[in-house]
């Protein structure tokens, strides 16, 4: 039936005069001269096509020398089997290229010291005005011992300033330490598609003749949303189309009895249910009448892609990059309009919720698809960056974040980092994504893109089971010439401001970022061992296989100042936060200054000083414009203390600012008819423009008083502190004269 079905269409086709344009054993190709002529496309081919350095040739040189480190200790041997296994790897990928003439910089001997078993290797130290050609690091690897691993936060900041310029290091802990990892096959979660094959350049050979042939498809109003699916996987239509002009067109394929070779050909997994029967129902309802277009209609079909592409990339740009409100009126879309900017511009996209058991069904299928058996992390390592930078094949992977927890109380389960007495997010509660761990589900050619968390807050991973990670970072000293590289290599994915590249928007590879001048850290994750990444890195990675990892933010005392700056900047840009800086701030003083640490309190009280200032000025403005209405919310009578009055703050959930998302915990200004919310900064840009204070009520949570009365106490703790450590210098320094005056 099917086999009629499909003979039926062609006879109609060449009744009505249509001429087939594949010959048997002749590829369908796309003209060079018809290829879509984006920005981003220029750039790559002009900066990246004759520069890009093979990986076997890249140049690689040692972490820096932890001599120093009182917890940086390894066992003799177990470093070189780990850090030397990965630089003789590398990254052998491009072969075929231009081969480059970068130094090859090896790593030095390992010598351990007899003292402290901590490794030893070359301190090379880079320069960002240094004239040596770019590399690439091995990222820092820790051994920490039993005892030394006991408590996380307490470590990494032990060697978080000798590590923390390279981005991330590894923490690879005792042999004796196990941790439990219990998930249910029947878990249901909601994925992530990312289209490998976008991440570089949205637009290559493989995605300009799908445009064609969902264009042509629209016009018959068959309107192709996603790829069909073949054992869970997106069948790549525009490399079936090629492989069936090669078979010698359907007829041939039928005749011959070829579709056995044609899903071999393109690698569909034999498990795959009925594999066959879906490549022919797919061929018949997308392609056949495509592949019989003449190749006049199909260079007509090209140069309208090409035109359409240019135009939604460039509206694209403007709606992600301008946040004036002027922008995103002009920027405005309907419903088809943003489908189509989403084909044209976007690597990612929401996928569908699927169990646990039947991810690692898809995860199996994807690997079969590229690998006829397992592959090596290098393998895996050389094919994704082919497919990222030839865009070839659609390779359309999934991947999930997951709200979860894992059993054990060890200080390394995630679970209990949130708790760990250095951590200065527990003040914040319980909060989905901030304090909670999440589950990261991903498998082969998963991928984190180049991206540095919006909030500055470091993070630890821990792989819990499956493949391999290769995580990259950029040193500290490359980070203003990786954003130079970045504004020339894929400048439509890159704004201005601190907050210019956005997380999931571009996997530029090493190769075209050493071509840039810009060094970088790279290090392979196993299962069982952590990742940790600090404050302020740019970071990426790649899962080589199904995987499972766990991970979680934290915060010391020395975020603080840095982490002020971030809130403000995201506030500043209307990009959404996390949490708000001020409640952080007012609960852990409040907490501390009743115990009376000056430790703490020493790093709270400038940032807190500056968050009363800012407060106390925006509402003297607010009564200055005459806005008098005012009332208290979260706050409740205490239930043994109601005859005296008392009122205790309770637990509410912040609302945001309709303007900058940013949340409202000390103060917000309500419009009470729309019951909308603004911060105090942006309620006096609503009055001006509005010339009217009609309608809006100011809400605070603490009042002037009570704000002046916590930044005081906190000033006499620190104070009182600072004085009796003076006081005792002071008699030390008497005593030690008077012992020296008495000496014969």
């Amino acid at each position: 039936m099917q086999t009629r079905k499909c003979m039926n269409q062609v006879s109609d086709a060449n009744s009505k005069g249509a001429k087939p344009n594949a010959k048997k054993g002749e590829a369908t190709k796309m003209s060079d001269s018809k290829a879509c002529n984006l920005k981003t496309a220029s750039i790559l081919q002009l900066q990246c096509k004759d520069k890009r350095s093979s990986y076997d040739s890249s140049e690689r040189i040692a972490s820096p020398d932890f001599s120093c480190a009182q917890n940086a200790s390894c066992p003799q041997g177990r470093l070189s089997d780990e850090q030397g296994g990965s630089v003789s790897s590398g990254l052998n990928t491009f072969n075929d290229r231009k081969q480059s003439k970068l130094r090859r910089c090896s790593i030095s001997d390992t010598k351990i010291s007899s003292t402290s078993q901590m490794a030893k290797r070359e301190d090379v130290v880079i320069s960002s005005t240094s004239t040596v050609a770019p590399k690439i690091i091995d990222a820092p690897v820790f051994y920490p011992t039993t005892q030394e691993f006991q408590d996380p936060i307490s470590y990494i900041e032990s060697i978080r300033e000798r590590v923390q310029p390279y981005g991330i290091c590894k923490v690879v802990p005792p042999k004796t330490w196990r941790p439990e990892c219990k998930l249910n096959d029947d878990m249901r979660f909601t994925t992530d598609i990312q289209y490998v094959h976008r991440f570089f350049n949205r637009w290559g050979p493989n995605v300009s003749k799908l445009a064609c042939i969902r264009k042509h498809l629209q016009s018959q109003e068959i309107f192709l949303e996603s790829s069909p699916l073949v054992g869970g996987c997106e069948l790549d239509l525009a490399q079936f189309s090629t492989v069936m002009a090669q078979f010698g067109g359907l007829q041939q394929v039928i005749d011959k009895n070829k579709w056995s070779k044609v899903a071999d050909t393109l690698r569909i997994p034999k498990a795959a249910q009925d594999r066959m029967a879906k490549l022919q129902d797919a061929y018949c309802k997308y392609l056949l009448s495509y592949d019989m277009l003449p190749k006049e209609e199909k260079e007509r079909l090209q140069q309208e892609v090409t035109n359409e592409c240019e135009d939604m990339r460039q509206r694209w740009v403007k709606l992600h990059t301008d946040n004036t409100d002027s922008a995103l009126e002009d920027s405005s879309v309907d419903e088809d309009d943003e489908d189509d900017m989403d084909f044209y511009n976007e690597c990612m996209l929401r996928g569908k919720s699927m169990s646990l058991s039947a991810f690692y069904r898809i995860a199996r299928n994807v690997s079969n698809t590229c690998f006829r058996k397992e592959p090596t992390t290098q393998e895996v390592e050389h094919e994704y960056w082919k497919l990222v930078d030839e865009r070839l094949i659609h390779t359309a992977v999934h991947t999930s974040i997951v709200d979860t927890k894992t059993l054990g109380r060890h200080g390394w389960n995630l679970t209990t980092v949130p708790s760990n007495h250095h951590n200065i997010l527990r003040y914040l509660g319980s909060m989905s994504g901030v304090t909670a761990p999440w589950l990261l589900v991903g498998m082969l050619f998963t991928t984190s893109c180049w991206s540095c968390d919006s909030h500055k807050l470091p993070s630890i991973e821990y792989l819990h089971t499956g493949a391999d990670k290769i995580w990259y970072s950029i040193p500290q000293s490359e980070h203003v010439k990786f954003r130079k590289a970045m504004h020339s290599l894929v400048p439509d994915l890159c704004s201005e401001g601190l907050c210019w590249l956005e997380k999931d928007a571009a996997m530029v590879p090493p190769s075209a970022l050493l071509a840039e001048g810009v060094s970088l850290c790279r290090v392979e994750q196993k299962s069982g061992q952590f990742l940790v990444t600090f404050s302020g890195s740019y970071v990426a990675n790649i899962c080589c296989g199904y995987s499972v990892a766990e991970a979680v933010y934290f915060a010391t005392l020395q975020w603080l100042p840095v982490g002020q700056v971030a809130m403000q900047t995201l506030r500043q840009q209307c990009k959404e936060t996390l949490f708000s800086i001020e409640k952080l701030l007012v609960l852990l003083g409040m907490s501390e200054v009743d115990r009376g640490n000056a430790k703490i309190l020493s790093w709270v009280l400038p940032e807190i000083t500056q968050v009363r200032d800012t407060e106390l000025e925006l509402r003297s403005r607010l009564r200055h414009v005459g806005l008098t209405a005012a009332g208290r919310y979260g706050w409740s009578e205490e239930g043994h203390s109601r005859r005296q009055g008392k009122k205790v703050p309770t637990d509410t959930l912040e609302r945001q600012c309709e303007k900058c998302d940013y949340p409202c915990y000390l103060s917000m200004v309500v419009e009470e008819q729309e019951n909308d919310v603004y911060c105090l900064q942006h309620a006096l840009e609503y009055i001006r423009d509005k010339k009217s204070c009609q309608g809006l009520k100011f809400m605070y949570r603490y009042d002037e008083e009570q704000i002046q009365d916590l930044v005081n106490r906190i000033e006499l703790v620190v104070t009182c502190t600072q004085d009796d450590q003076h006081t005792k210098n002071k008699v030390a320094s008497k005593t030690s004269v008077a012992n020296a005056a008495s000496q014969p």
